[in-house]
């Protein structure tokens, strides 16, 4: 997939370009591979053994045994998550939706951590390197794929958490033009707040990146080539020390900020599958947030965890392997504070957020369930459902689904009040209870989850051949319309209709809430760089609301229905 190099300071920060040849086992692109092992053993999964270098712009092909030259088949694209910092083409076995579905998978691998975003802010390294990688991709089976049995026209783009941050991001960018036709996105969209550093911020990374290499910062082209005469190993400890760089706008992929082309419909729809799982945040992603918070100083959880489990955390995001007690319980103080340090709301604001989240919660397992669904709707839901409603207005066809079903096979590896965890639904997509190879995704699966991959598999399939996910044999999905109708999906499978509603209201709401307060308290600041912008600190932190009880004056009833003021 790539032009082959020799050494990485050949081609380090470098826009991808094509060649032409075959590999059979292909490495992994540069990243820490303890967090992959670790995640094994909490997803109950099983990887092929591997090893990583700067040279892994490569791609998977599964096809039908049936598949030839002129088959025509509808051709799926995956784009692996990881947060842009781990992950693989190759832990993801495309052949069972192949053969059940008579499709094309593909899969796709980009750089990830600085390897794939960083950037100088200047026109010497413009980033976004990772969304370039798919780019070259897209193009490279527009121009091929045909010979494999694939339908250059009917290309389906979809990914989970960074993939789909990924395909929604190759919607919005001109650089993608027709070089896919229709893209699901699974549990991640191109607003999700952690995506957007504040300038002031990109350049403490670059410093610190200076700083440990040995670098200087100060001239752009000297750091390039500081960086490019850097062993691929000494590449990889600097990227595990430093600070993950993030998406920018580049003038290119990127011409304007995201949320500005999605909300004033500067890009070109297609139709869509959004969804998210019903507890984005019940496991596996909070715990290194919450560390990263100070959770981890209340104390030991009685859940058993293990040394492999917390490797993964530390040391880039854990101190210590205690695990924060938000698990078994919490106190309101406890979750405002965690709040205020993961999200960076303003404490005199923080009552606003307590009174929707805890109000007339008391038990501490109450607590603590509101605040990781607050988590999984601030990161998860409520940009979901705003790129639902922005692609549905632009004229698109979007199906929206709701994954609620927690697989038997995890049963002892997270705590019981875990439900559809964030990346569940990937086993059900790919049919992992059908794979014999290698990689292992879902083992121990029952008849009836092994009923409901099947019925995923056909709907994602439908909707890769013609838009449209439904068939027969298949329960109804709704369009998703001004009535807002979407899929539960799970063993028993229903249509809902508004998810989230009141929570997506008070999302929209709140910088004019937070505006109106900051009125009443004499506090200037525009409140938009408050919510959804999880890297930004605020001078706002000091203030003090003292005497000042919000709480008994605030029976104000907002019907603010701008939903890009939250976003910017």
């Amino acid at each position: 997939m790539a032009e082959k190099w020799e050494t990485l300071g050949q081609k380090i920060l470098w826009s991808p370009r094509i060649y032409r040849g075959w590999r059979v086992s292909v490495p992994w692109c540069l990243q820490n591979s303890e967090w992959l092992f670790s995640d094994q053993h909490i997803l109950k999964v099983h990887y092929p053994t591997f090893r990583v270098s700067e040279d892994c712009l490569y791609l998977n092909i599964y096809a039908p045994a049936h598949a030839d030259a002129g088959s025509k088949l509808p051709v799926m694209v995956w784009l692996p998550g990881g947060a842009f910092e781990t992950g693989s083409a190759s832990i993801f076995d495309g052949s069972a939706l192949a053969a059940y579905e008579d499709v094309l998978v593909v899969t796709i691998q980009y750089r990830l951590g600085m390897f794939g975003f960083f950037n100088t802010g200047d026109k010497h390294a413009l980033g976004n390197w990772a969304f370039m990688d798919q780019v070259a991709a897209l193009t490279w089976v527009q121009e091929n794929i045909e010979f494999f049995g694939g339908d250059p026209h009917c290309v389906t783009i979809f990914g989970e958490s960074a993939g789909a941050i990924s395909v929604s991001s190759l919607i919005l960018s001109p650089m993608a033009k027709g070089l896919f036709h229709k893209a699901i996105m699974e549990s991640g969209v191109a607003i999700m707040p952690y995506l957007k550093a504040p300038n002031d911020e990109r350049n403490e990374d670059l410093q610190m990146v200076a700083n440990i290499c040995g670098c200087n910062a100060s001239d752009s082209v000297a750091l390039l080539q500081c960086l490019r005469a850097k062993s691929s190993k000494e590449l990889l400890s600097i990227n595990q020390r430093a600070k993950s760089f993030t998406r920018v706008v580049d003038g290119f992929f990127f011409p304007r900020e995201p949320v500005d082309l999605l909300t004033q419909k500067s890009f070109k729809p297609v139709p869509s599958i959004i969804g998210v799982n019903n507890h984005e945040c019940g496991f596996l992603l909070p715990m290194p947030v919450l560390w990263k918070a100070g959770a981890w100083a209340i104390r030991e959880t009685s859940f058993p965890f293990d040394d492999m489990m917390c490797s993964r955390r530390t040391p880039r995001f854990f101190p210590q392997k205690e695990f924060p007690e938000i698990l078994e319980g919490s106190n309101k103080s406890l979750a405002l504070h965690l709040i205020h340090s993961i999200l960076h709301i303003p404490i005199q604001y923080l009552y606003l957020v307590g009174n929707e989240y805890f109000y007339n919660k008391h038990s501490l397992v109450d607590i603590r369930n509101s605040f990781l669904d607050l988590l999984g709707d601030v990161f998860f839901v409520i940009p979901g459902l705003v790129t639902a409603k922005c692609h549905r207005d632009a004229g698109a066809p979007v199906y929206f689904y709701e994954f609620q079903h927690r697989p038997q096979c995890l049963k002892d590896k997270k705590p019981a009040f875990v439900k559809a965890d964030h990346t569940d639904e990937i086993r059900f997509v790919f049919g992992g209870a059908f794979l014999k190879g290698d990689i292992v995704m879902f083992e121990g699966a029952t008849e009836e989850e092994q009923w409901l991959s099947r019925k995923m598999m056909r709907y994602w399939a439908n909707f890769a051949r013609t838009g449209d996910p439904n068939g027969e044999g298949l329960p109804l999905w709704p369009v998703y319309s001004q009535t807002e109708e979407y899929l539960q999906l799970d063993l028993n499978m229903s249509v809902g209709r508004r998810l989230k509603e009141l929570e997506l209201q008070f999302w929209t709401d709140i910088p004019l809430m937070m505006s109106m307060a900051g009125a009443l308290l004499g506090i200037e600041d525009d409140p938009r760089r408050i919510i959804f912008n999880i890297k930004m600190q605020f001078a706002l932190e000091g203030y003090q609301i003292s005497s000042v009880n919000l709480q008994e004056n605030w029976p104000i009833s907002c019907h603010h229905n701008d939903l890009v003021t939250y976003m910017k």
